[in-house]
């Protein structure tokens, strides 16, 4: 049976019941076989509903374990605008071309 991104991370939590406040985000990309995007949105709200608590407060977990939130190189940020401003490509696409959350395409290029 094929797993989703999501069930991949499900299996991966209660394999690794503290790896997220243990390991990398790119260690958990690498050891569940799922994208990054995925991780970022999905692993917080699984540790939450595990723990009872909000994605919120499993993120200030994180970081007092001493992660820091996740952002995006200089170097993606500046393809991210070439792209939309000099290629005229869809905030869609540019999510898609560079494996970012489509979220996080708009936050940046608002």
């Amino acid at each position: 049976m094929v797993k989703n991104e999501r069930e991949k991370i499900e299996a991966w939590v209660e394999a690794n019941p503290d790896g997220y406040f243990q390991k990398s985000l790119q260690q958990i990309v690498i050891e569940t076989g799922t994208s990054m995007t995925s991780v970022d949105w999905h692993l917080p709200g699984i540790i939450a509903n595990r723990d009872g608590i909000l994605p919120s407060e499993v993120m200030a977990k994180r970081i007092k374990a001493g992660f820091r939130p996740r952002e995006l190189s200089i170097e993606t940020v500046t393809e991210m605008r070439r792209l939309y401003e000099e290629e005229g490509m869809s905030k869609l696409d540019i999510a898609y071309l560079l494996k970012i959350n489509i979220i996080t395409v708009r936050k940046y290029l608002k």
